[in-house]
């Protein structure tokens, strides 16, 4: 396989990443911290199989003002990361996969593109299970004011821990759309979810604890 491995107190990425080379998908593996230099996009998807996409590190913007976005896609292989935007917020993170399971710490982004309409924060869609362990804050105020990005999570979600969405700006406010079900990882966990979308709209589009119950949720 064409995998890539990359080790480093800092890992700082100017440019994409694709393991697949036309052909087979490898995987691609970060052991350290991430700092996008410019909007990122890692490929894994190849023909045949796809290979596995893992940041144990956490994922950061390299300044305030930068609108530096990531994108990831692995076919049906899994991708699993560590917090991003936590010291420093990108613009956008999407996660778009056929069926690999998606599993992802704390997320934060801010929208410095043009003061027109909010943009997309947050998207990850697969056909697998989507893991949420930690909070996603799209409000982080940018270099072009107070507009917020969307959230949009199309797939089944499992809370692998406390989880709050934040959309809501000083003076906007983004909408939040889950597309399935919504459940803890265990009932017993006593899981929390929080949406804070100020006015915007909050879509929950199939049954929110049929499997495993949440303790509670808060809109």
């Amino acid at each position: 396989n064409n995998v890539i491995r990359i080790d480093g107190s800092t890992i700082t990425l100017n440019g994409n990443i694709n393991s697949n080379n036309g052909g087979t998908g490898g995987d691609i593996r970060f052991d350290g911290n991430v700092v996008l230099n410019n909007s990122i996009t890692m490929n894994s998807a190849g023909v045949g199989s796809n290979g596995q996409i893992d940041v144990n590190g956490n994922i950061n913007g390299n300044n305030a003002t930068n609108a530096n976005s990531l994108s990831l896609s692995t076919g049906d292989n899994n991708v699993n990361l560590n917090n991003v935007g936590n010291t420093q917020a990108i613009q956008q993170l999407s996660i778009i996969n056929t069926s690999g399971n998606i599993n992802v710490g704390a997320i934060s982004t801010r929208d410095n593109t043009a003061p027109t309409t909010n943009d997309t924060g947050v998207v990850l869609t697969s056909t697998g299970t989507i893991t949420l362990r930690d909070d996603i804050t799209t409000n982080v105020i940018g270099s072009n004011g107070n507009e917020v990005g969307t959230i949009d999570i199309n797939g089944v979600v499992e809370l692998g821990g406390d989880v709050t969405l934040s959309t809501n700006g000083l003076t906007s406010a983004g909408s939040v759309d889950f597309s399935s079900t919504v459940d803890a990882d265990s009932a017993s966990n006593n899981r929390v979810l929080t949406v804070n979308a100020g006015t915007a709209t909050v879509k929950f589009n199939n049954v929110i604890g049929g499997s495993e119950a949440l303790n509670s949720l808060v809109v």
